[in-house]
This record gives C-alpha cells, structure tokens and sequence, in this order.
C-alpha cells in the first residue's frame, strides 16, 4: 500500500467529513431553487442545464464521501478515482449548467450588474488566466511533493518516502518494491 502524500483529507475526521457534501448540498439546492424558478418565467431554464450541474455535483460528492473515499483512503487507484471525478468529470457537469448565467438571470439587474463588473474586474481576470491554472496544476504538486510538507503533517512523502530524500524508493501494490539509486547500490 502507498501511503498518500495528502491523505489528510479522507481521514482529518469530524468538520472535515462533514464540511464538503455538506458545501456540494448548499450549492447544488441552491442551483435547483434558482432554476424552479426560473423554470417558470417564459424564457425558461434549461432541464438539461439543470441536470448537468445536479451530475456535477453529484460527481464531486461521490468522489468525497462513501465507497470512493474509503478505497481512495487505502489505496492509490482510489486516490486517483478522486483526483479524476473532482479534478475532470464533475467539473464538466458543473461548468455546461451554466451557474454564473443562472445567478446573473436570477438577481435583480443592479446586482448583475455588479456581479457583471466584479466579473470583469481586472483582479478576476488575472485570477482567472491561463498562467494561475497552470500554476496551480503543475506548481502546487511539485512543491508539495517535493518540499518538507508531508513530514511536516506526520506524513511520508509522494509514493510512501521520506520528504526531500532525492532518491527514492516506493512500494506499489502487486509489484514488490521498485528501488531507487540510492538503495540499488
């Protein structure tokens, strides 16, 4: 078994188990009252809009409680499951239900039109580029994974080694263990 460099979020226990369906519950029944209402006006809402947003969630909450965290919690391909329905496929679901386009339909037009500039602002903008989600993608990961933070949390580091060791070695499941440099000679 490989222990997880960022496990901490499966097994943090109380708010933390809680705190995240209880996060996709607010925002998914918020969503749905949103588009019930406005289901009924004349222009409508989209069902499939609707439907997708709901997979969405449906998707992230999956990956965060029940069978999917329990396996990703003992063992990498469930970590992996995680990291694919919360990182690729729930954010499909999320983006085609068009959730800004709902909020910006459902206030009264001075907020969306504030909701409207701060969306336009420059700092959104900058937040929002290219440049900060690959950062966050790429840059995030490396440094977690190749900083002292996983010893810092009582942890091992990425694929069970100890953090800042720049040789390696991991054990991975039904294939023994793979020795690094350091433990070959």
């Amino acid at each position: 078994m490989i222990p997880l460099a960022h496990e901490a979020h499966q097994h943090g226990g109380g708010l933390m188990t809680v705190l995240p369906p209880a996060v996709l519950a607010v925002l998914a029944g918020g969503y749905l009252l949103a588009a019930a209402r406005r289901a009924r006006e004349p222009r409508g809402w989209s069902r499939w809009r609707t439907a997708s947003f709901v997979a969405g969630v449906a998707l992230a909450a999956a990956a965060v409680t029940g069978p999917v965290a329990a396996f990703a919690g003992t063992d990498f391909r469930g970590h992996m499951l995680q990291h694919l329905l919360i990182g690729m496929l729930a954010p499909l679901g999320l983006v085609l239900g068009a959730p800004v386009t709902l909020l910006l339909r459902s206030l009264p037009p001075v907020h969306g039109r504030r909701v409207g500039a701060l969306l336009r602002s420059r700092v959104v903008h900058l937040l929002a580029g290219p440049w900060i989600a690959l950062l966050l993608s790429v840059g995030a990961p490396a440094v977690f994974a190749f900083t002292a933070t996983p010893t810092l949390q009582g942890r091992d580091g990425p694929a069970g080694c100890r953090a800042g060791s720049r040789h390696r070695s991991t054990e991975i499941p039904g294939s023994g263990r793979i020795q690094g440099p350091a433990e070959a000679a």
